[in-house]
């Protein structure tokens, strides 16, 4: 759920939900209402998130990619290829970074001022593989990374 919060319209909630049949969709949250679909996965969506804005969609899907869409048009902008089924997705609060996470067990951290720029990526383990079920940003420099073996690591991407 997203809110826009942009001073010159009247203020709206959005709600993008992920699905099994590889269409997310954009809702209207408070009516409902569908306002379009993202299509273009070839694989269940597991994970999507609204920027602050609501201006950028990003998907994390089965398909082992990634997508950033235009939430206005629904037009997908770009597509990181991951090597895994991608099970989280989240926005730094400014909008400028784009965090992924999945069954490889490497945070991805993607800079949208240079998306063709490869990622910064952080292991969860050096000694076993661990599949990361979801992350959120705390700052636009601290990522929280869950683990599918119960624990939470705290990840400072400004620190490389």
């Amino acid at each position: 759920i997203s809110e826009n919060n942009d001073d010159d319209e009247k203020q709206r909630t959005f709600l993008i939900s992920a699905c099994h049949d590889k269409m997310p969709m954009l809702r209207d949250g408070a009516t409902g209402d569908w306002i379009g679909t993202f299509a273009g996965h070839k694989g269940a969506v597991w994970s999507c998130r609204l920027d602050p804005a609501a201006l950028l969609a990003g998907t994390a899907s089965g398909d082992f990619s990634v997508q950033v869409w235009d939430a206005i048009t629904g037009q997908s902008l770009h597509s990181f290829p991951h090597k895994h089924v991608v099970k989280t997705v989240d926005w730094s609060l400014d909008s400028k970074r784009l965090a992924t996470g999945g069954h490889e067990g490497i945070l991805r951290i993607f800079d949208m001022s240079e998306p063709k720029k490869e990622p910064l990526m952080f292991d969860q383990s050096n000694k076993e593989k661990v599949s990361i079920s979801k992350c959120n940003w705390l700052d636009n420099s601290t990522v929280l990374a869950a683990g599918e073996d119960g624990n939470i690591r705290f990840w400072n991407v400004d620190e490389t």
